[in-house]
This record gives structure tokens, sequence and C-alpha cells, in this order.
């Protein structure tokens, strides 16, 4: 088969199309397009996190497709060769949101981050693509794809969790997969996740920054991943799934489930993005123990003076 470059068009609404065409036998032949989202500013988000343009060509050239367990998106995934990046395919409805707030997705990672050090726990989305192909006998096929970092790059993970701060159908049927909310409750007593002081303030700083920015772009329904990796000792964390904007369906769900809940039903598991903030907020607090360190220091507020003064 020969591949053919046919034509590229240059910002087209902050995006370049390239087309080429593959020829094959008895005069057949496959048209192929690929849409790159805001190539401007993800080129510069990859600089910053060291990621050179060759390498990351060279990582998107392979990839394989994979099961992300515990999922209840249906979405599918592949993964890179080398392991280093994560392809999802997305919906429409999710590259719109992300359209929508891209200009202060950017800001929030090139001066918010970058410049000011603000903390993060933010899964970073290297790039987003659209794929079309359309061959002389087959229809019209158009993919959404993100391409995401492998938050578990290089590491020996064991267990995963997906946290949400719900409690609410937030348990794996099979412990083998990517376990959920309730899952971790249920260990907690025999295997808790302990943090020192330190990390426990890093992790509850990040959190709580990255769920008042996406409060703000009203986003909601997103996770913290957890990977415990026990060949270093440390959990690997970090926020996805923060694609989908709370819009009127969802609006609509929240009013059923409460007229539902009104009429003796349960109560609804839609709420809005500051509640969702909070709420995520609160349950990652706690989900995570504090272990005291050595230079931690507990201050009795009853000194000797005082004491004196109330015998």
């Amino acid at each position: 088969m020969k591949e053919e470059p046919v034509q590229t068009k240059k910002n087209v609404s902050s995006s370049i199309v390239v087309k080429y065409k593959q020829e094959g036998s008895e005069n057949k032949s496959i048209d192929y397009s690929c849409e790159v989202y805001f190539p401007v500013e993800f080129t510069k988000l990859r600089k910053l996190c060291d990621i050179s343009p060759d390498d990351y060509c060279q990582s998107l050239a392979r990839s394989k497709g994979f099961d992300a367990k515990g999922g209840k998106s249906g979405a599918s995934f592949s993964k890179t060769f080398d392991d280093r990046f994560i392809l999802k395919k997305i919906s429409k409805n999710e590259l719109d949101s992300f359209i929508e707030f891209a200009d202060q997705y950017f800001f929030y990672f090139f001066k918010e981050v970058s410049q000011r050090l603000v903390p993060t726990a933010l899964a970073k989305i290297f790039g987003i693509y659209s794929l079309t192909y359309r061959g002389n006998t087959t229809t019209f096929n158009n993919y959404f794809i993100v391409v995401m970092e492998n938050l578990f790059y290089k590491r020996n993970i064991t267990k995963i969790f997906d946290l949400k701060g719900s409690m609410r159908n937030r348990h794996s049927m099979d412990q083998t997969s990517i376990l959920l909310d309730e899952d971790l409750l249920e260990r907690m007593y025999e295997y808790p996740m302990c943090l020192q002081q330190k990390g426990k303030a890093d992790l509850g700083m990040a959190v709580w920054n990255d769920s008042v920015f996406l409060a703000r772009l009203n986003v909601m329904d997103y996770s913290l991943l957890v990977g415990i990796d026990e060949e270093n000792g440390e959990y690997v964390v970090g926020i996805i799934d923060y694609l989908r904007k709370y819009g009127w369906d969802k609006q609509f769900e929240s009013w059923v489930k409460k007229t539902g809940m009104l009429a003796g039903g349960k109560v609804p598991t839609i709420i809005s993005p500051k509640q969702y903030e909070k709420r995520f907020q609160y349950a990652i607090w706690l989900y995570f123990l504090m272990v005291p360190s050595k230079g931690l220091q507990f201050v009795n507020d009853l000194t000797e003076e005082s004491t004196k003064k109330m015998s």
C-alpha cells in the first residue's frame, strides 16, 4: 500500500487538520484525517513536563488496547507500547466541554502550577485529537481521543483505588480489579492508608486546589486514582475523569431523582459541582490517616502558670 499526503490546514479554530490518503489494490483508497486540538498549548505543556516532540511521537507510534477494570463509563482505552501514555476514547460532549474550558485549563497549569507553584494532583492531558477515515466502500467513522499521562509509568503497583467520596454503589464486585470507596473503608482497619504530616498536608492542599478549580469550571464526577507502590513504599495519586461538565442533562437527572426521593425513593446520586467539591475534599482528607513524625510536637494549653492559678 502507498501512503500519500494530501493536505494540511493550519490554525482552524485552535486546531490543525492533517489529511492523507492510503492507496490499496483495485483502485480502492481510504481517506484519513487527524485534527489536532490546541497544538501550541499542548506542546508547551509537554515541554514543561520534559516530554520532547520526538519522544512523544515515538510513544504514540505504537499502542495496544487494555481493559481499565473497575470503570463504569464503558470507555475504550489503549496504552502506548512504552507504557508512558494512556489513550482514551471520549464522547463529543466531553470534547466540547474541554474546548469550552481549555483557556482556563492551560492558564491553571502555566500560571498557577508552573509559576506560582500551586500544588496539584490533576492527571495531565497531553493532547486531544479527532480521527476520521472514509473509504470507497466504508462508512464515515469519527473518533475523539485524549492522550493522558500514565500515572503508574515505571511503577510497581499492587493495588489501585478509584475514589469519589461517595458510598453509593461504590463497591467492587471483583476484588482483583480497581477497588472503590466502600472497599477502602472495609480494608481500613487492617490496611489503613497512612501518610506523615507533610504528605497529608500536601495531598490535602492539592485536592483542595484542584476541586475548587474544577467546581469553577462546573465539572464534577471526577475521581482520585490511588496506586500503592509497595516496592518504594509510596502512594501514587492523580485526579482523573474531569472532562464532564454539569449540564442540563445532569440537572434534569438530579431533579427526577429528587422527585423520586420525595415519593419515598433514595437520596439522588447527582449533586451540584460545588456540593461534589466539598464532599470530595472531606472524604479524601478522612481516607488518608496521619502518622505523627518524630518532629511533631503536641502543645498543652494548660501551662504550669495557668495550672497554679486554677488550683
